[in-house]
């Protein structure tokens, strides 16, 4: 199965790059349309609400037809969305187009950590934080080079349609399925979902879920609006600004696994509450240079750690024969989260003044209040983790 890691890095690079290219480009492309705070939060929302539902169908589909199918296809509709960007205006349209971008992430997300998985166990913490260090650092690159490209928005999209279309093939011609799929052939998806699901996957998802609510507040399209309209930076210094954010994630990605041995659940627990605290911190300055101070160090002491370590335990304690549908649980329901940090950083954003006190704010304050918001849920979103059980045989073999 060496050649499956390999083509999964090479996906990693392609995706990486073509989504640093589009993620960037995308919030700055949907205000030159003229669309309000409120009305790009009602676009990803929407986006996040379709794909919560997409997510456990598909990955049940992947159990039951594979991985590289929905891999592939994933990317394929990803990088169309991309492509038609520039010559969609209506909203319902954008927000079509933004479920199609969001389409591989969803499938691929899952997809990816199963068939890493299912390729090699052995050393799998360190495979998937290297996989996704990789992926963060072509995603970096691709926040830079997009942010001196936004002079044509058809330039950065076609771009990236180019890359994943590019990566979708070299994928499909290099992965071999690592999977026997006749066990997952015996119980259809209806009869799965009406079991119970293990506890410990319960108790991921409840915390994905109040996650996934703090996440889409600050990260998915307020920190390019943010740096601009409160610090009133250019678009490639944000770029810039962004190209660092997202390369901080990689030092913890490529070190996990031979810093973490063992007590899954505290370097858990510990690396996600750390991060809120520093995300709510990233609100709380006037200055630009304790706001990159706290902006930079979030994940190299957070999901740098705490994802791949997430993606362990979901592989651990999801069920033989429905791996795919287990393994999409704690994501799909962290996506249903999705759904209401973007509206929730829209009203946010867009506020005068501060409720119930009456205190008269500025855009760019305005704009700091879903960083606030979301360090603090993210806080709360660690404290279910202390519910999950402490396994030190198990985490040995990890």
């Amino acid at each position: 199965m060496r050649r499956n890691i390999s083509a999964l890095f090479v996906v990693c690079v392609g995706y990486g790059f073509a989504c640093g290219l589009g993620e960037f480009a995308l919030p700055f492309y949907l205000r030159s349309r003229g669309r309000s705070f409120a009305e790009i939060g009602l676009i990803f929302s929407f986006a996040a609400f379709v794909l919560f539902f997409l997510r456990l169908y598909l990955a049940r589909l992947s159990d039951l037809l594979g991985r590289k199918l929905f891999y592939v296809g994933s990317l394929v509709v990803t990088a169309f969305s991309y492509l038609a960007f520039p010559f969609v205006r209506a909203l319902a349209g954008l927000a079509a187009l933004k479920v199609g971008t969001n389409l591989s992430f969803a499938v691929r997300d899952t997809a990816h950590a199963t068939a890493l998985y299912e390729s090699r166990r052995e050393g799998y913490l360190n495979l998937q934080g290297k996989t996704r260090g990789v992926e963060m650092g072509l995603r970096a690159l691709g926040t830079l080079v997009a942010g001196y490209l936004l002079f044509d928005y058809r330039v950065v999209f076609g771009l990236a349609f180019v890359v994943l279309v590019a990566t979708a093939v070299l994928f499909g011609r290099w992965f071999e399925e690592p999977a026997d799929l006749e066990a997952a052939r015996r119980v259809g998806l209806r009869e799965l979902l009406t079991r119970s699901f293990p506890r410990e996957i319960k108790i991921l998802a409840l915390s994905g879920f109040i996650f996934g609510v703090a996440l889409s507040a600050s990260h998915y399209y307020i920190p390019p609006l943010f740096f601009t309209v409160k610090f009133g930076l250019s678009r490639p210094v944000v770029g810039q600004i962004q190209l660092v954010h997202v390369l901080s994630h990689v030092p913890g990605l490529f070190l996990v696994g031979w810093l973490v041995k063992r007590r899954l659940k505290a370097v858990f627990f510990w690396t996600m509450l750390l991060e809120g605290i520093l995300i709510g911190l990233v609100g709380c300055f006037e200055s630009l240079g304790p706001t990159l101070f706290f902006w930079w160090t979030h994940d190299i002491v957070g999901a740098g750690f705490w994802a791949p370590v997430q993606w362990t335990l979901i592989q651990r304690y999801a069920r033989q024969g429905s791996r795919g549908l287990d393994s999409s649980v704690v994501p799909a329901v962290t996506a249903l989260g999705c759904i209401v940090g973007p509206l929730m950083a829209g009203y946010l954003a867009g506020l005068e003044r501060l409720p119930l006190v009456g205190v008269a704010l500025s855009r760019g304050w305005a704009l700091s209040l879903p960083m606030v918001f979301s360090g603090a849920i993210i806080v709360v979103a660690s404290v279910p983790l202390l519910l999950l059980p402490a396994d030190e045989a198990r985490e040995r073999g990890s």
